[in-house]
C-alpha cells in the first residue's frame, strides 16, 4: 500500500509505455538510493512507496515524455527484516521475514498467542516507544478495519498477559469467553457474542463473580 516504507534491499519495477518505452527492475542500495543512467540517484529510503513514486514520476518526466504516456511503479521484492516477538507467545524469538508484512502476520510465524496472551493489548514497539497497540478483536468485528502499520528492521511485537475475561452462556449466539478492555462492559460483550438470541429473557442477566474468596451472585 502507499504507506510502505522504502528500505535498503527493496527492488522496484519502472514502467513507462505509449510514446516513451522504459522498463526496469531497480533496487534501492545501502545507502539508499536507486540509478539509472537518464536520471542518475534517486534517494528513496524512508520515504513512503507514495512519496517514493511521486519522487521517481518528477525525476524520469526529465528524460521522458510523460505527458503522452503512461508511468507505472511497482515493488517486485521486499527487503528482509529481523524482528523480535516476545511475551505470551508459542514460540518468541527473533524472525527474519519480509517487510510487507503486518504485525498480525509475523505473529503467525511465533505460532500466535497462548492461551494467557492478551489478543487485545497486542504493542508494537520501535527505538524504545510504543508506535502502535493492535487490538484483534476490532479487526474481526469491524469489516472496515485494517492493519497498515508496516513492520521496520529490529521493531518488537511484545504480546502482554490476558485482561478481564468474562464466560458468556445462556440464550447467546456465540457462547465462548471473551476478553474485555478498559471501559467496555455487559453491552460489548453482548456484542462481541454475536448478540441475544430470539429466545433470551431480556428482563434478568445472572453474573457470577469471585470476590475475596467468595462466590458473588448479582441479578
Amino acid at each position: 500500500s502507499d504507506n510502505y516504507i522504502i528500505g535498503a534491499g527493496d527492488q522496484i519495477n519502472v514502467s513507462i509505455y505509449g510514446w516513451a518505452y522504459y522498463n526496469g527492475n531497480l533496487t534501492v542500495s545501502e545507502d539508499g538510493y536507486i540509478t539509472t543512467v537518464e536520471t542518475g540517484r534517486i534517494y528513496l529510503k524512508g520515504l513512503t512507496f507514495s512519496a517514493a513514486r511521486q519522487l521517481v514520476r518528477q525525476r524520469f518526466a526529465s528524460s521522458f515524455d510523460l505527458v503522452h504516456s503512461t508511468f507505472d511503479m511497482t515493488l517486485t521484492y521486499s527487503k528482509t527484516i529481523k524482528v523480535s516477538i516476545v511475551g505470551e507467545v508459542v514460540k518468541p524469538g527473533t524472525y527474519n521475514i519480509s517487510s510487507v508484512n503486518t504485525a498480525f502476520n509475523a505473529l503467525v510465524a511465533a505460532g500466535g498467542v497462548t492461551d494467557i496472551g492478551s489478543v487485545r493489548n497486542i504493542q508494537v514497539k520501535r527505538n524504545g516507544k510504543v508506535i502502535k497497540t493492535l487490538d484483534v478483536y476490532q479487526f474481526l468485528m469491524n469489516p472496515g478495519s485494517t492493519d497498515d502499520t508496516y513492520l521496520e528492521a529490529n521493531d518488537y511485537i511484545i504480546v502482554n498477559g490476558i485482561g478481564r475475561v468474562v464466560d458468556v452462556q445462556g440464550e447467546i449466539n456465540r457462547p465462548l469467553k471473551y476478553e474485555l478492555v478498559k471501559g467496555e462492559n455487559l453491552n460489548e460483550l453482548i456484542a462481541y457474542a454475536g448478540g441475544l438470541r430470539s429466545t433470551a429473557y431480556k428482563r434478568n442477566v445472572t453474573i457470577f463473580r469471585y470476590i475475596n474468596n467468595e462466590n458473588v451472585v448479582l441479578d
